[in-house]
């Protein structure tokens, strides 16, 4: 009889921690769930006001295609300057009227944006105020473009690889339009900072976990940033060249995991000139973590090539 309650007690044991379990379990899913359900309508909702932004932005052109010409207008090429019926500009008003709240909204986002994007090169050049007018404006014709959706639910798979150089083509236009307004230096910390948001992001979040206890300097964030985005092209390139000579994917995967370990080596053997002790075990910590997230990401894209 006592070997018979003792073996219903480990039974009963053994279901009660199963059960425990499960439950927890299940209530990690249901957060899981939940987070994603959000993140879902943070996308969708990023995506509605996207659309919006270029419908209403299709609009005012109808509008005012004379502003938008303005330029290309000359006496031999009257056709620029045509302008269209009041049908077509009766409707557009009320669009544009009714998204105006909304594109002032994104107007701002894209300022801001520029500003912190491109915070160090702001930091060194020195130009005339009509030059650095000019320099604000593509820059922020650069940031719209980057955003501004090409391809949405309803568009045909082969039509992505069109929009893809489509938006590829507009950015090297503006992208040489900004670099001949710079000099040389200039023209390099563009080049660099251009697609550096996931960076800037980066070096935030280990500015912020240190600055209570031991706080970069403005320099010491400017070297980092730096540093990383140079190692980053360099990776970006072994990548490219790799991409080109290797086409066997296990040969290919193995090529990008010493190219982003080279990358990670790199990038902190030069961070660690500038940084003290604690720092630099804040940032080798932080990325750690961060680049075997990027070598998952990596070889999980090669896989599906």
């Amino acid at each position: 009889m006592t070997r018979f309650s003792a073996g219903m007690s480990a039974c009963a044991l053994v279901c009660a921690a199963a059960a425990t379990y499960l439950w927890v379990e299940n209530k990690n899913l249901e957060l899981k769930f939940d987070q994603e359900r959000k993140r879902f309508q943070e996308h969708t909702q990023q995506q509605d006001a996207r659309y919006l932004e270029a419908v209403a932005a299709f609009n005012a052109y109808l509008e005012h295609p004379v502003e938008r010409r303005k330029q290309q207008a000359s006496p031999e090429n009257p056709v620029s300057r045509i302008t269209f019926g009041p049908a077509i500009t009766t409707h557009s008003s009320l669009t544009l009227s009714a998204a105006q709240p909304l594109l002032e909204a994104e107007e701002s986002s894209l300022r801001q944006a520029v500003s912190e994007k491109y915070r160090v090169l702001f930091s060194e050049i020195s130009l005339d105020a009509t030059t650095e007018k000019q320099l604000q404006s593509l820059l922020l014709e650069r940031e719209r473009l980057a955003a501004l959706p090409t391809v949405n639910y309803f568009s045909a798979p082969e039509s992505f690889e069109e929009h893809a150089q489509l938006r590829t083509q507009a950015l090297d236009e503006v992208d040489q339009r900004i670099v001949d307004l710079l000099d040389a230096n200039s023209s390099r910390l563009f080049e660099l900072t251009r697609n550096s948001e996931f960076e800037q992001h980066q070096l935030k979040e280990v500015t912020d976990s240190l600055s209570a206890v031991n706080p970069l300097s403005h320099e010491q964030e400017r070297t980092l940033l730096l540093a990383k985005l140079r190692h980053k092209e360099a990776f970006n390139i072994a990548m490219r060249d790799y991409a080109v000579a290797q086409s066997n994917k296990r040969a290919m995967a193995d090529e990008a995991v010493k190219a982003l370990t080279r990358y990670r080596d790199d990038y902190l053997q030069e961070a660690s000139a500038y940084l003290d002790e604690e720092q630099m075990a804040a940032l080798t910590d932080f990325e750690a973590l961060s680049f075997e997230e990027m070598e998952d990401s990596l070889l999980a894209s090669l896989q599906t090539q």
